[in-house]
């Protein structure tokens, strides 16, 4: 098992959905739940996050803002009220 080659991998199928859906959300989504998933409810109810959110399981949803708030914490600790330390790999923006 190479965690580098499994990054890549992953990366290269996340980049692939966010180009298809035109959203992170709904590459979130497709990455976390399934394609054809999304695809059904897309269909019903339309690709307007704030539309479908409450459509997906409350897991998926949860990842979605797990994984966009750690990105923006990581790279934006400024923006907590509480004091926030950086994690090890992430670039620190001055």
């Amino acid at each position: 098992y190479d965690v580098n080659i499994s990054i890549k991998i992953a990366y290269k199928e996340i980049k692939r959905l966010v180009y298809k859906y035109k959203s992170v959300y709904l590459a979130l989504i497709a990455w976390n739940w399934g394609e054809e998933n999304l695809k059904k409810v897309i269909k019903k109810y339309g690709n307007d996050w704030n539309k479908i959110k409450h459509k997906i399981p409350k897991e998926t949803r949860a990842f979605v803002i797990k994984v966009l708030s750690r990105g923006l914490m990581n790279y934006f600790p400024y923006l907590a009220n509480f004091e926030y330390k950086i994690n090890p790999g992430y670039k620190k923006l001055d």
